[in-house]
């Protein structure tokens, strides 16, 4: 079933006229994980295998890379020389990418490490201040960096090692604003958010062969789209005009469906598995975030990690529903973790 077909089938569900809260999800497994002698190891990508790349940092704040395979064997890495190393996107061939800094005045440079651990250094040559976010399976990079101005714009480097330029429509021209990346799909389709010369967020939606087109749902102020699915459907979340958060989706046809969880503040939908299945996070009202899941059947279910969780922050789900992300344990140490459904 595809999310447009579901948002048909449980309208009422997203609109927040009626809901189904199921509460913690049946038969789900926690893998908690961490690097040795790190205070913090944050998961910021995971592929289909469920390989999960990201970074650590220890009692001095120094921040290396890692990949987690899945055998549960977590693998530190650092680019040479450098002061700190953070790994942001892995794709399904064990790709990562991620920026580095030498010193604390440096420049930020880009790297793509191979899965035998080479690793590769590079620039936007027409840019500063490199940034890579993400790697499909094509082997192109997708960042930000700086143009002429200090105006934040969009790169996206080949396998072949060329680049191209984006910049959002609405995107203003005056230093610190202008385009920002946010994830990308398989089908090499990037979204993300632009800030425009009165300091507006906006979303958009950059297809593949170029096109681009403005995300923004009804009554939105101010909108950030955040994922987007196999499938084309947009995630994100936007302000409304009463200085209310909300989630949406944006379904490929272009109409929106408005994403809350029941009884509870500030949706921020994230992403989706492209089988009809979106996950983000919410506020309760002591202001803690938790995740949630909005299933098929139109059902949220909602999750706060294992036992002695007393904080979680999921950043990515993968195409089997694997979520990776950083939690916070009553010892107060942050560590990765993996939640999957049950066998």
């Amino acid at each position: 079933m595809t999310l447009k077909t579901l948002m048909k089938a449980a309208g009422a569900v997203l609109l927040g006229t009626a809901a189904m809260l199921s509460g913690a999800e049946a038969k789900v497994t926690y893998a908690t994980f961490f690097v040795p002698n790190a205070l913090l190891t944050q998961p910021l990508g995971i592929n289909a295998k469920g390989e999960v790349a990201g970074l650590w940092a220890n009692e001095v704040h120094f921040n290396g890379g890692f990949v987690r395979h899945t055998d549960g064997t977590v693998v530190p890495f650092v680019v040479e020389n450098a002061l700190s190393t953070m790994a942001f996107g892995i794709n399904d061939k064990g790709q990562i990418t991620g920026l580095y800094y030498t010193d604390h005045f440096d420049k930020l440079h880009g790297f793509l490490r191979e899965p035998d651990g080479t690793i590769t250094t590079f620039d936007d040559p027409d840019g500063t201040q490199t940034q890579p976010m993400a790697i499909d399976n094509k082997g192109t990079i997708y960042g930000l960096s700086m143009g002429p101005g200090n105006v934040n714009r969009v790169f996206l480097r080949t396998a072949r090692g060329t680049y191209t330029a984006y910049d959002a429509p609405d995107a203003g021209k005056n230093s610190l604003e202008g385009t920002w990346p946010m994830a990308i799909n398989h089908a090499g389709d990037l979204v993300g958010y632009c800030q425009d010369d009165n300091s507006l967020r906006h979303g958009y939606l950059r297809k593949a062969d170029g096109t681009s087109l403005r995300v923004s749902p009804p009554d939105a102020v101010q909108t950030a789209a955040v994922g987007i699915d196999d499938e084309g459907n947009v995630t994100g979340d936007f302000l409304d005009s009463h200085g209310n958060v909300h989630g949406f989706i944006r379904h490929t046809d272009g109409t929106y469906a408005i994403v809350d969880v029941p009884g509870q503040q500030d949706t921020l939908v994230s992403g989706g598995d492209g089988k009809g299945k979106v996950w983000g996070t919410y506020a309760d009202e002591y202001g803690v975030r938790h995740g949630f899941i909005l299933h098929r059947n139109g059902a949220f279910s909602t999750f706060s990690g294992p036992e002695g969780t007393i904080g979680i922050d999921p950043s990515q789900m993968n195409r089997a529903g694997a979520i990776a992300g950083m939690l916070t344990d009553a010892s107060g140490h942050s560590r990765g973790f993996i939640r999957e459904k049950g066998k």
